[in-house]
């Protein structure tokens, strides 16, 4: 358009000149009109030609800003990839956990670069063929889908996280307070192993034992339940660490059991054996003193 300036210039020259000679101005009219058409059409293109390259910023900012958030979603995927398998020891879940809670601090981000896809999608749509559009709205459809994924996987990885970490507490602060607790029954039980002189120090020596054996008994369901819990929590955390140590802890409890039952089965044995000397004592005392009374009535009948 620009190169038929030239030509458009000297058509007006030669209209001019062929006015003067002839003295026709009809032909300067002509010229005027073509010239105004030719300033109109260049002023328009001139218009199409902005928008256009505006269209061409506004589409470049939109497959710009698709990368970008494709991009963010991927390092976004690795990232809670290697935080939310619900795997490994306490440690390791807390290191995950505390990974997590980085991702949430960080979802914002994610979420405003699909926003701004969204609302330059919106401004190009518009201005788009019909076959763009329907791969501007498969884009952005598959960026939500995406994002609603992230977002799902990351609260229930962290959630499954919380639980999984708070049954590792609950694990070693049960598993801790009954360990506690047998060493000092077995130390309880090993101070009243000792012989006793008198029947009444072995009949205290075997209510005391009772007492031990019934406390014993009374913490048969905390050690199952902590069976139960290592069991669970080693399936789910894929550590068979804590179920040993429960095995190992059950088993302290199971011979504590059958010390504190032969202790006291020994010592019920030991206070009927003592009782049954004492009363074949008395009962010998009391024939001899039958016998001596008899004796001193036959001396005094004589």
């Amino acid at each position: 358009i620009h190169s038929y300036q030239t030509d458009l210039d000297e058509m007006t020259d030669k209209a001019q000149a062929l006015s003067r000679i002839s003295g026709d101005t009809r032909v300067t009219g002509q010229a005027s009109q073509l010239t105004t058409r030719y300033q109109t059409f260049s002023l328009n293109v001139k218009e199409l030609l902005r928008k256009w390259e505006q269209y061409a910023i506004d589409h470049q900012l939109y497959e710009d800003q698709v990368t970008n958030c494709k991009e963010w979603q991927k390092d976004f995927n690795d990232r809670l990839a290697s935080c939310t398998a619900v795997e490994g020891d306490k440690f390791t879940l807390q290191n995950k956990l505390s990974k997590s809670q980085e991702l949430m601090a960080c979802r914002d981000d994610g979420y405003a670069k699909l926003q701004q896809v969204i609302d330059q999608a919106h401004l190009v749509l518009p201005n788009t063929s019909a076959p763009g559009k329907e791969r501007i709205n498969e884009e952005l459809s598959a960026l939500r889908q995406q994002w609603d994924e992230l977002t799902s996987r990351l609260n229930t990885g962290k959630t499954q996280l919380e639980l999984a970490t708070s049954q590792w507490t609950l694990y070693e602060e049960s598993c801790a307070q009954l360990s506690k607790w047998l060493t000092e029954t077995e130390n309880s039980v090993k101070q009243e192993a000792g012989q006793q002189a008198s029947l009444p120090e072995k009949r205290t020596q075997l209510e005391k034992v009772k007492v031990l054996t019934l406390n014993v008994n009374s913490h048969q369901p905390s050690f199952t339940a902590l069976i139960e819990r290592a069991e669970t929590l080693s399936q789910t955390t894929q550590d068979p660490r804590m179920a040993t140590d429960a095995s190992q802890c059950l088993s302290r409890y199971q011979a504590l059991t059958d010390n504190v039952q032969d202790s006291s089965r020994q010592l019920e044995a030991q206070v009927n054996d003592h009782q049954g000397f004492q009363d074949a004592c008395q009962n010998a005392r009391d024939w001899i003193n039958g016998a001596q009374d008899k004796l001193v009535s036959c001396v005094d009948v004589r």
